[in-house]
């Protein structure tokens, strides 16, 4: 079993979200995009999630930084692509830290009255080591203290190629937050190292590298972390579609050194982070 907590499905608005910079950015990573994509066929893609495995995905909606902006994944283009695929998609609705009321009302509205999963966050990192606004900045607080009570998870993009917050910052925030389940997604590089040292003291932040793991200099870390002392707080994602998912998880799986280790990076920790059984997959 498979599933993968990064994987953009084929619409027009997901695609919009992540167009600015692939295909080039995949072939970075050694990968040309996959034929759904070039295709822009929702149908191929539920073949290439059969062909690579993967029985359930996370599709999160993206927000662009601007605090003036609308989502560049609305709400309701993540209701309805869930609701066609309710038993290969679970969505996270996009969110603008600079909009906690908002922020608090789509949770309200999609997820704990809604069919979605979580709220999906990208803060302005930009190339600052001091961010507009810190994840544990006191105007975010109303919002975590909302999730927290709810019980929704976070999907926060903690990293990119572009620069991470200072991981004291997420430190801080997961201190006053002990119950909020945090899915660090891009795994919060280039703060590898350190990332991984705040995940052993905060277990409810899971660290999902997605295509940092795969052919970069951080591979060596994360996997090391996941074959020991974080193998319960790893989690796998394929970073679709700047990454085609059977070679997602083939270089994730040719990484383990146990069958039991593979199995609670690739599902198992997704399952208890998401509070779902196993029965709740659709089967391949």
């Amino acid at each position: 079993m498979i599933i993968d907590l990064r994987l953009r499905p084929i619409t027009e608005s997901f695609l919009k979200s992540t167009t600015d910079i692939f295909p080039a950015y995949g072939r970075m990573f050694g990968y040309e995009l996959p034929e759904s994509v070039t295709k822009r066929s929702m149908k191929l893609c539920c073949e290439e999630m059969d062909e690579a495995g993967i029985n359930l995905g996370v599709a999160e909606a993206r927000w662009s930084f601007e605090p003036q902006s609308e989502p560049i994944v609305p709400a309701e283009d993540v209701v309805d692509i869930i609701t066609r695929y309710p038993d290969r998609l679970l969505g996270a609705i996009a969110i603008n830290g600079s909009h906690v009321q908002r922020a608090i009302a789509d949770a309200e509205t999609y997820v704990v009255n809604g069919p979605a999963t979580g709220l999906s966050l990208e803060l302005p990192f930009g190339f600052s080591q001091e961010p507009e606004l810190p994840i544990d900045d006191a105007s975010l607080h109303p919002l975590f203290d909302y999730m927290q009570a709810q019980d929704i998870p976070l999907f926060l993009t903690g990293g990119c190629i572009y620069g991470a917050q200072p991981v004291c910052r997420i430190d801080a925030m997961l201190k006053k937050f002990p119950r909020l389940r945090v899915f660090d997604l891009h795994g919060h590089v280039p703060y590898v190292n350190e990332i991984i040292h705040v995940a052993l003291t905060h277990p409810n932040l899971y660290l999902c590298p997605d295509m940092y793991a795969i052919n970069t200099h951080y591979t060596r870390p994360y996997m090391d972390a996941a074959n020991g002392f974080l193998q319960d707080q790893i989690v796998f994602g394929s970073a679709y579609p700047f990454i085609p998912m059977k070679p997602a998880v083939d270089a994730y799986e040719s990484c383990f050194k146990t069958s039991e280790i593979r199995d609670k990076i690739m599902y198992k920790n997704a399952l208890r982070g998401l509070k779902l059984r196993e029965e709740d997959l659709r089967k391949i």
